[in-house]
């Protein structure tokens, strides 16, 4: 079954349900925020965004934290919205550092 016949597809994005093993990360999450995602969508029953990756290398762009927390509540399907980063003019790729560690040392 291809990848279009199994999501949404349009000229800019595509969503789709994939294994979540094929899924690339990029970063580490932040184990306090990973917690709290994972007791949020136990109780909501419901993931509010998908993650977003790169169609053709399926690095995670956006959803590392959610990903992470899908992985670790055992789901073995995720919905994906793929894209095309490096043709699309309006994606860009940078990063927060929302979830800091704070040492004292």
């Amino acid at each position: 079954m291809s990848q279009e016949s199994r999501g949404i597809k349009n000229e800019q994005f595509k969503i789709v349900l994939l294994p979540i093993e094929q899924l690339k990360p990029h970063e580490k999450g932040s184990p306090l925020y990973l917690e709290l995602l994972k007791q949020e969508i136990l109780k909501d029953g419901v993931l509010k965004y998908p993650i977003i990756a790169d169609e053709k290398t399926l690095v995670i762009l956006d959803g590392m934290h959610r990903w992470l927390a899908l992985q670790s509540l055992g789901y073995e399907k995720i919905p994906v919205l793929l894209v095309n980063a490096l043709e699309n003019p309006k994606i860009r790729i940078g990063s927060r550092r929302v979830h800091r560690y704070i040492n004292n040392s």
